[in-house]
């Protein structure tokens, strides 16, 4: 979070200081909403200058700045799409894939697959999410490169086996943690400086396959991927969310096991690092786990509590999963279709008004030169 402050300080004596010129300003304020949303949890402020930025855009030719355009508009979908206005998000998603459609820009449409891809694996709509990442990953191949492009593809790769796990296909799974890994020792290569990153990365996959163990009841094997998974996330600003989750993980393993010692310890070490506005998910595995180890160990008052926590917990993820399941995607392109539609028809019926005025008084000046 300090880092994040002073990147913010940063990019605003930049932007007072700077004569910016408008593609410098659609880049800087992208950043200012990158760290404002994702680092520094004020999603409010991020939105603001997601306004900004398409105000920026006012009198601008799409045709001439399709980078720009795109990213505002992604931009905007993604803040929307962190506040849980998923109807809002989608619109300017698809707002964005316009662009890349109008302009062939792949870079484009390859940012618009991955973000339906992650709308429909919200929607439990697996094998169509894969198929969407499936397609930004190939996008991606011919976009320009530097690392936050590079980055995205081991993150995609990674989805695509998450996609897969959910879907039961281990061995499809696995194969792709395995070519995330491998593009991540390559970003390791062409990017040394930015170790931390690529190891935070590392983490989050190893943990993916910690599930996959999991589920094959290789347990020695997932307490392995889980613990170097956990080594790698924790040292990472980015990834506190994972490293907890996957300690959790490690508790309902030890749970599985009957080592419930082992299970409390996990649990108890957890507990002050949970904040509910930024961890829910956490929260609410973590509350499921205490009444589990209570009542597997007799000690049912001790458990009700937590079981109460998890059930209020369970029901606002659930008010949450139902906003993001009432998104029907065809009836929203529908949907934003016919108001573009209706919006064009509205310009030429003003056009059309204009055109006839226009032609009217050229009829009048006529006659009134003739009758002189």
């Amino acid at each position: 979070t300090k880092n994040a402050d002073a990147g913010l300080v940063y990019l605003n004596n930049f932007i007072y200081k700077q004569k910016l010129t408008f593609k410098e300003k659609i880049r800087v304020y992208g950043y200012r909403v990158f760290l404002k949303a994702k680092f520094l949890n004020n999603k409010e402020a991020a939105l603001l200058d997601t306004d900004s930025m398409l105000l920026f855009l006012k009198n601008k030719n799409a045709k001439d700045y399709p980078f720009e355009f795109s990213y505002s508009y992604f931009s905007k979908g993604d803040v929307l799409f962190s506040l849980k206005k998923y109807g809002d998000a989608y619109t300017y998603f698809y707002k964005g894939k316009n662009i890349g459609t109008m302009y062939l820009d792949s870079c484009t449409l390859s940012e618009y697959n991955y973000r339906l891809a992650h709308v429909l694996f919200l929607q439990n709509k697996y094998d169509e999410s894969k198929e969407n990442f499936i397609a930004a990953y190939n996008l991606r191949q011919s976009c320009e490169s530097y690392f936050g492009r590079y980055y995205g593809i081991q993150e995609i790769l990674n989805n695509i086996g998450l996609c897969y796990t959910k879907t039961g296909k281990q061995d499809s799974a696995l194969i792709y943690y395995q070519k995330a890994l491998q593009f991540i020792d390559y970003l390791k290569t062409k990017y040394p400086e930015k170790i931390d990153l690529n190891n935070s990365a590392r983490g989050v996959v190893y943990g993916n396959m910690g599930d996959i163990f999991f589920q094959q009841k290789q347990y020695d094997s997932a307490n392995l991927f889980y613990n170097n998974s956990v080594q790698l996330t924790s040292k990472s600003k980015n990834e506190i969310e994972d490293a907890l989750l996957t300690n959790l993980k490690i508790a309902n393993l030890f749970l599985v096991e009957n080592k419930f010692d082992s299970a409390l310890i996990v649990l108890q070490k957890v507990q002050p690092k949970l904040d509910s506005k930024k961890y829910k998910k956490a929260e609410l595995r973590w509350a499921k786990s205490m009444w589990q180890y209570y009542e597997k160990t007799q000690q049912i008052s001790k458990a009700y509590p937590y079981l109460v926590q998890y059930q209020q917990l369970f029901e606002e993820e659930s008010k949450l999963n139902k906003s993001i399941n009432e998104i029907d995607i065809s009836q929203q392109i529908n949907y934003i279709e016919n108001n573009e539609t209706l919006s064009l028809l509205e310009k030429d019926k003003e056009l059309s008004k204009t055109y006839l005025w226009s032609f009217i008084w050229i009829i009048i000046f006529v006659l009134i030169i003739l009758l002189i």
